[in-house]
């Protein structure tokens, strides 16, 4: 994996580099990511479904530990209550809706997902009581996903091809990093890797 890839990488999970040096210390091209590599990934929200998705297309080892029984972190939808899916997590899209042709990077899979963005002719938003305009509220590009959610996205173009590399109920309780090989711990389990991506959100580390 190049520099370029890496940050493309970074940038389709939605992490940020602030930082020139971060971004060179992470994407050095003469320490890449080789396919004899191991990679654990540690959380199987988004950004962990997603690298693990774009290691597989790139045919490099991993696995993705999982704390809880379930898949897609934040990203949370119910069945129960009408007759199409209602998001509890994760509901807009913020951004352009070729993201998510990015996210399944493989031209030939046709995306087929519906969205709608506000109408400027009808919603608006208020700040200190006065209504203001959805381009003054800065919403351009803001979308909804129609009869499906991000959930949804993720659950028919992700994790059906790489579910089997998921292992749930794997709460991390050590990264050791002193060795030649990283060996993450569990409560009940542990695990060698040459590489670990850690895809959990900051509230969580902090």
């Amino acid at each position: 994996m190049t520099r370029g890839e890496f940050i493309k990488m970074c940038s389709l999970l939605g992490i940020g580099l602030p930082m020139g040096a971060t971004a060179e210390s992470c994407g050095k091209s003469e320490n890449p990511i080789s396919q004899g590599d191991k990679v654990i990934i540690i959380g199987a929200g988004a950004g962990g479904l997603t690298a693990g998705y774009l290691l597989q297309q790139r045919n490099i080892d991993f696995e993705i530990l999982e704390a809880s029984s379930l898949y897609g972190g934040r990203m949370k939808r119910t069945k129960d209550f009408a007759d199409f899916p209602i998001p509890l997590g994760g509901e807009w899209l913020h951004v352009g809706t070729e993201v998510l042709r990015e996210i399944v990077n493989d031209a030939s899979i046709h995306v087929d997902v519906t969205t709608i963005p506000y109408d400027p002719n009808l919603d608006f938003g208020l700040l200190e009581g006065k209504q203001i305009s959805i381009e003054d509220a800065g919403f351009t590009t803001d979308q909804k996903f129609i009869n499906s959610s991000w959930f949804d996205f993720f659950e028919e173009y992700i994790v059906s091809s790489i579910q089997n590399r998921i292992r749930y109920n794997n709460v991390i309780e050590s990264i050791d990093y002193s060795g030649s090989r990283i060996v993450v711990k569990s409560a009940t389990e542990e695990f060698i890797a040459d590489r670990v991506i850690v895809s959990v959100p900051v509230k969580i580390l902090q």
